[in-house]
């Protein structure tokens, strides 16, 4: 039988072993100086959609696309002529 080499299998560990180390390194110095001083800004932003206006004129809008659809089927008129001799 032919023996198998274990070399390949610790080429591996070593290899994984050293990108996670250099991973650490990297990490590491990632780090900003520290300071006693914070600043924060906070800017309020409001959504055409979150106003109660918006849905009062949406819904009404609404209501009269609706109105104006539904009064167009009504307009068949019928008509009886007669003649009389």
């Amino acid at each position: 039988m032919k023996r198998l080499s274990n070399a390949g299998s610790y080429k591996a560990l070593l290899t994984l072993l050293f990108v996670n180390f250099m991973a650490i390194l990297a990490g590491a110095q990632d780090q900003q100086s520290q300071s006693n001083t914070i600043t924060t800004t906070h800017v309020e932003k409001t959504v055409w959609y979150t106003e109660p206006w918006a849905w009062i004129v949406g819904g009404i809008v609404l209501v009269l696309i609706l109105i104006a659809l539904l009064s167009g089927r009504n307009s068949t008129v019928i008509t009886n002529t007669r003649t009389v001799e």
